[in-house]
């Protein structure tokens, strides 16, 4: 129900992707908080986020990498009197998680000494390990001769890999080897990259050059599985299964799926790294048809609205997160299978 007397000022980083718009429109249409005065900021023109004409107001921000960032949030924070942030990049998240660590901004992440495990996907996989939390078989490739030695291993066992960096985001850098593959293959403007073995041979070093250390995993079937967990204090308030229709475009349409396993995986998860607020985690499937994780995100999914558009009420627990209420909502009503479709603003 909706308190009249509730109100919050929110900051949503990233409103440029391409379910920014869905997210403010969301957040706005929510219903527990009355007064939300939604602030978004991106790397991009104004001109270019089309998101920013359902915003309160727009902010351009310099990269995160860049010295003027923290600077420039700052601002913003102070003369939009922000209550809570929403981070959806990874180098975001751990930049402001450190930055207003006891203050009365919350942002919406885990720790920030949980959120730099995560983002580590060679020491999230030997914490993982560590709790007998099923994992691919995997191997930390150190250099160039690494590289080298585990191919000859995978080619005894006949089995196709994929590699990546250590500390990456949104699939860049990753090398997917198909041996039935002719040509090299791109997705999402060539961060991932579909490749045969001969080519791969022939070509990784432009592919790695210093992105060492590297992660070296047994290659999983399709589809990737999209599964959002929101925690509090390391327990699960939802958790939420999507299947990809595209595994290499992860906005392109889901079907939700409802598996206990992944439900007490989201469970156990959540306990070992005592996550807090929404975090993603990527899941596919061996021969045996057992899920193996690929990576846990600092962050909510770029698409985790679609969880909220199928019925499972994320956008609303973290509010009440926020104001310290523990009285979670659950799904009234669920859809099984969410698409995209194209909508239009007017600009001046």
């Amino acid at each position: 129900m909706i308190n009249k007397s509730r109100k919050i000022n929110v900051l949503i980083t990233c409103v440029g992707g391409e379910y920014g718009s869905e997210i403010i429109l969301r957040f706005k249409k929510n219903k527990f908080v009355k007064k939300i005065n939604i602030i978004g900021t991106d790397t991009k023109d104004l001109n270019d986020v089309v998101a920013s004409k359902f915003l309160d107001k727009f902010y351009k921000v310099p990269k995160s990498n860049n010295k003027f960032f923290l600077k420039k949030i700052d601002e913003i924070v102070k003369k939009n009197k922000i209550n809570f942030i929403l981070v959806t990049s990874d180098e975001e998240s751990l930049l402001l998680s450190k930055r207003y660590h006891n203050t009365k901004i919350q942002v919406a992440c885990s720790d920030f000494d949980v959120l730099k495990k995560l983002s580590n996907k060679i020491e999230t996989y030997k914490l993982l390990e560590k709790n007998n939390i099923n994992l691919p078989l995997w191997y930390e490739i150190k250099n160039e001769k690494d590289i080298m030695h585990r191919i000859k291993f995978f080619e005894k066992k006949k089995l196709e890999f994929c590699l990546k960096p250590a500390v990456s985001r949104g699939g860049r850098d990753v090398i997917v080897i198909n041996n039935k593959l002719k040509k090299i293959l791109s997705f999402q403007n060539s961060r991932e990259r579909h490749v045969n073995i001969k080519d791969f041979k022939s070509n990784y070093k432009l592919f790695f050059k210093n992105k060492y250390p590297l992660l070296m995993m047994e290659k999983l079937k399709t589809p990737v599985y999209d599964l959002d967990i929101l925690s509090n204090n390391g327990n699960v308030i939802n958790s939420v299964c999507r299947r990809r229709l595209h595994s290499a475009l992860p906005n392109k349409g889901h079907v939700i799926i409802k598996n206990k396993y992944l439900e007490s995986l989201a469970k156990k998860i959540s306990k070992i790294f005592q996550l807090n607020y929404l975090h993603d985690c990527d899941l596919m499937m061996d021969k045996s048809n057992n899920f193996k994780i690929l990576e846990i995100n600092p962050r909510p999914s770029g698409s985790f609205v679609v969880a909220d558009a199928a019925g499972f009420p994320l956008i609303e627990n973290m509010l009440k997160t926020f104001f310290g209420i523990e009285k979670f909502s659950k799904p009234s009503k669920t859809f099984k299978r969410i698409l995209p479709y194209q909508s239009l603003a007017n600009f001046t």
